[in-house]
């Protein structure tokens, strides 16, 4: 089973439409560097949520990648997802 290779296929994102970490890891490390890249090829934020449980963690996934989530945009240019975010550490 492919999950016996990389737990993260077992570590489900996005509950409405079944999409698993290393979906997102996937897209991340092929240059996917913004919200509707990784919504067009994974599905993740296409459920009936709209993201708004899923968002959270493809935010924390881009930080593990050392992208800081201010840089993360909608859709390019300047349509950002957050802006003066500053990750505490205390």
């Amino acid at each position: 089973m492919i999950i016996d290779k990389n737990l993260d296929y077992g570590n489900i994102v996005c509950p409405c439409e079944l999409v698993s970490k290393a979906e997102i890891v996937e897209a991340i490390s092929r240059g996917v560097m913004t919200l509707d890249s990784i919504k067009f090829r994974t599905n993740a934020c296409m459920g009936e949520c709209q993201g708004s449980y899923c968002l959270p963690a493809i935010l924390d996934i881009f930080e593990e990648f050392n992208i800081p989530i201010r840089n993360v945009t909608k859709n390019g240019g300047s349509s950002w997802i957050v802006m003066g975010h500053e990750k505490r550490t205390d």
